[in-house]
């Protein structure tokens, strides 16, 4: 946490029992954002601040350690097998959908924004990838989908209380 850089970088770090199921040696990589004062996205106000609260006297963010324990321990009842495959059902859902539409969306409606990119046959290629992951969403098991759903109701929720906690509600700035 010494590197003041103020961008995000992945911070390695060691186990130690931490996973279960790895070694205490292996590295885990988490992405955050790093100055001199630590991980400080909730401290900045870009997420709820009570998960920026620093332990008295050992100096970590205790709340936030806690809060990711309590959302796990419902998980531990299903196969990291199952979980995997929901969450990649939730990225389907909630990201490579939307990037599809992004790209078009992007070109049609920001023409000036810099483009270092090229498409053959615009929009073509967006649209083929949109119909094969909503294929891949639609025709894995139903219980992904409805975890799928449930996250992301829940993470819709947490937007809109953080938003109207921050007294910015929709505001459509970016955080």
């Amino acid at each position: 946490m010494h590197f003041n850089t103020n961008t995000i970088i992945p911070l390695s770090v060691e186990n130690r029992g931490a996973i279960p199921s790895l070694l205490d040696h292996d590295v885990v990589e988490v992405p955050c954002v790093v100055n001199a004062n630590g991980a400080r996205p909730a401290r900045d106000g870009q997420f709820f601040r009570v998960f920026g609260r620093l332990h008295p006297t050992k100096h970590f963010p205790h709340v936030s350690l806690l809060t990711i324990g309590l959302v796990a321990i419902p998980f531990c009842i299903f196969t990291l097998g199952q979980l995997v495959r929901w969450l990649i059902q939730v990225q389907i859902l909630l990201q490579f959908i939307w990037q599809c539409g992004a790209v078009i969306l992007l070109r049609r409606y920001r023409p000036d924004a810099p483009k270092p990119f090229r498409m053959w046959l615009h929009p073509l290629p967006a649209l083929i990838s949109l119909a094969m992951w909503i294929y891949i969403f639609l025709s894995a098991p139903a219980a992904g989908m409805l975890f799928s759903a449930a996250f992301s109701t829940a993470a819709v929720a947490a937007y809109i209380v953080f938003e109207k906690k921050n007294g910015r509600p929709f505001s459509g700035a970016a955080v």
